[in-house]
C-alpha cells in the first residue's frame, strides 16, 4: 500500500496518475472514503480531533488498497488544480 501525504513525502499527484493495480495489474479501480481513529480512544467516546478522514483507491478485482490519501491533501490538490 502506498501512503500519499505531505509527511510521507509521496507526491499527491499520484492520486490521478495511478491507473493500474500493482498487485493484479487490473484497471478496475475505485475511490472510497473512511474515517480513522488517530488517538486510540474507544469508539463512542471519540471527539472531532480523535478522527481523520482519508480517501483510498482500491482494486475492485483483487481488493488491494492501491493508495491512501489524507483528506487535507485531497483538498489542497483540488484547490491547486482549480485555482492554481
Amino acid at each position: 500500500m502506498e501512503q500519499a501525504n505531505a509527511t510521507a513525502g509521496a507526491p499527491v499527484h499520484s492520486m490521478v496518475t495511478r491507473r493500474r493495480c500493482p498487485e493484479c495489474d487490473g484497471d478496475n479501480l475505485e475511490w472510497g472514503d473512511s474515517m480513522r481513529n488517530t488517538s486510540g480512544v474507544v469508539d463512542g467516546r471519540l471527539r472531532m480531533h480523535d478522527v481523520a478522514c482519508e480517501f483510498f483507491l482500491g482494486c475492485c478485482d483483487c481488493s488491494e488498497t492501491v493508495l491512501v490519501v489524507a483528506a487535507g491533501d485531497v483538498a489542497a490538490f483540488l484547490t491547486a488544480e482549480t485555482y492554481g
